[in-house]
């Protein structure tokens, strides 16, 4: 199956712009995370894009917009 790149490297350019300005800080925390358990950079952004995915296809479902970090932390905690 092709990646759709396009959208792929917009999802991994988030993950990177959240890690870099470390907001919210759970994004760094889970990157930091992964990365001391044995995987690679490319590895861990792909977990935290898919979070980032999801979040995104959710907050198209409720008329409050707003990103809900509480959600979203939780849910990187959630991440293996």
């Amino acid at each position: 199956m092709e990646k759709d790149f396009n959208l792929y490297q917009h999802l991994i350019k988030m993950v990177e712009q959240q890690i870099e300005s470390n907001t919210p800080p759970a994004t760094k925390e889970t990157y930091t995370r992964l990365m001391n358990s044995g995987y690679d950079s490319e590895t861990a952004k792909e977990k935290i894009a898919v979070i980032i995915a999801e979040e995104i296809y959710a907050m198209m479902g409720r008329e409050d917009k707003n990103l809900d970090l509480a959600h979203y932390a939780e849910k990187l905690s959630q991440i293996e």
